[in-house]
């Protein structure tokens, strides 16, 4: 500077903004005076400085050219400073040849602290579909963000991303499918299945995909092929394979005849025949108990026995094919007694006695008793293991297991009968097989009501003495928490 003195001044530069990222700041000092060079035009150029805290990330990605002729581009920023910040956004798209600026987009937004935003930018201006661009994006800090500090850097890194067009695409698409339900633990499935496609291309898109396919023929290891394009004309496709179809029931083949003699032993037996996924099992049902395939079992029933076929395939078909037999027997009476427990041995009105039913379990065969609690069922086949079911409306049911019949047979007796117990109210008209607090509940809605008045339910008078009363509280107290097994 020559003789002249050294001066010092402060100074600011404001406003002061450099897309390249380059150059150094510059200041001219003159000794005239501080009113002369007030005025001066100071030339300068900025440097940015990398251990400076930028307050964005940014990153474009996904930069295409779609077959509209309309360019986008996804814009993923985050904001990397201590607090928020708000900001304009700015996208702009160039001609990779002559890089000319083509359209400038611009949004603002506010990000909280490491908070992130993805936007879609679309540039509206029509632009050759083949043709060579960019695009470059940027974020700088809006004058609301008075709350960051000067030396944070006002503007993001610059980012650019190529847009790639339907002639940069040289890869087919690739192709996914999923089954609309899974095959069972064989592999088969017994109904239609419906097959769902996707497919993925990231460059110009998928123009053509096989739609959903439904499979309904039945077969094994059926395969077909499908196919994806994409708008750049490149094809891939996938080979499904190893579909199991079988919707057809197996078939049941059986010789038995329809009469045996009582105390005979008879094979059930049967063939099972399937001619696509192969049989998984297949037993029989004889009186509703369980055998295998070919077992042999003695007629110990006389009367209609009912047998049932039984056959599933490897796909979960199943058939049944049901049979009568009837075993010819002697035919006997059956008979007994029935009371309330709280009426034994002592004079009861006939009412309370009668109207239970007496019924042999499988046979169809029943009776109900009478005035005297008695009952007689007429013409029962011989056998060893008959079950009789004793029940009645308010009464908890009972059953009497493996009843002999060689000959007539008299259950109980007038002074020994079978005893019944009440209390088992039925709500809604189900009894639920237990004397319990449902049972409390329905006899405390009529309670202390008497004959000819609307609420009286002469099936919760218990005693039949014309009312609803403690007595028949403490009728069904006497076996609460009892149920139908404990009864039998």
């Amino acid at each position: 500077m020559g003789d002249t003195a050294l001066a010092f001044y402060n100074f600011n530069i404001k406003d002061l903004k450099c897309t390249n990222g380059m150059g150094k700041i510059y200041a001219y000092i003159s000794t005239e005076s501080e009113e002369k060079i007030k005025g001066n035009n100071w030339d300068y150029a900025v440097l940015f400085d990398p251990d400076k805290k930028i307050p964005f990330e940014v990153t474009v990605s996904n930069a295409v050219c779609e077959e509209n002729s309309y360019i986008t581009a996804d814009l993923e920023i985050k904001n990397i400073y201590d607090d928020k910040v708000a900001a304009v956004v700015t996208t702009e798209l160039y001609d990779k040849e002559t890089g000319n600026l083509i359209e400038k987009k611009q949004q603002s937004i506010s990000l909280n602290s490491g908070e992130s935003i993805v936007i879609t930018e679309q540039f509206t201006k029509d632009v050759p579909y083949e043709g060579n661009y960019f695009i470059k994006a940027y974020v700088e800090r809006s004058e609301e963000s008075n709350n960051i500090p000067s030396e944070v850097i006002e503007l993001s890194n610059t980012v650019t991303a190529v847009v790639k067009t339907i002639s940069d695409d040289k890869t087919p698409p690739v192709i996914t499918w999923t089954a609309s339900s899974e095959p069972n633990k064989n592999g088969w499935y017994n109904s239609d299945v419906t097959i769902h496609f996707e497919a993925k291309d990231d460059i110009s898109g998928i123009d053509i995909l096989t739609p959903d396919t439904t499979i309904s023929q039945e077969g094994m290891d059926i395969s077909f092929t499908a196919v994806a394009i994409d708008k750049a004309g490149n094809a891939s496709s996938i080979e499904i394979t190893g579909i199991n179809i079988d919707k057809t029931k197996p078939e049941i083949v059986y010789n038995m005849p329809d009469t045996k003699n009582f105390g005979e032993r008879i094979t059930l037996s049967f063939e099972a025949i399937d001619n696509l996924s192969g049989i998984e099992s297949s037993y029989v049902l004889f009186n509703g108990e369980k055998y295998s395939n070919g077992a042999v079992v003695m007629l110990i029933r006389g009367g209609d026995n009912k047998i049932e076929f039984i056959a599933e395939d490897k796909a979960g078909n199943v058939s049944c094919v049901t049979k009568t037999l009837t075993v010819i027997a002697p035919k006997f009476k059956v008979s007994g007694y029935v009371a309330p427990s709280f009426m034994i041995g002592k004079q009861s009105p006939s009412v309370i006695n009668s109207g239970f039913t007496v019924e042999i379990v499988g046979t169809g065969l029943s009776a109900i008793t009478d005035d005297r609690g008695y009952f007689e069922i007429k013409d029962v086949p011989m056998s060893i293991d008959y079950t009789l079911k004793i029940s009645k409306q308010n009464y908890l049911s009972r059953e009497i297991k493996d009843v002999v019949v060689s000959e007539d047979v008299k259950i109980s007796t007038y002074d020994s009968p079978v005893e019944m117990w009440a209390g088992d109210i039925a709500v809604n008209g189900v009894q639920d097989g237990a004397i319990n607090m449902l049972d409390v509940v329905a006899m405390a809605k009529l309670y202390n009501t008497w004959v000819g008045e609307p609420d009286y339910d002469e099936s919760f008078d218990f005693n039949m003495d014309k009312a609803i009363n403690l007595i028949d509280i403490v009728i069904m107290a006497v076996h609460f928490g009892c149920f139908y097994e404990t009864a039998s």
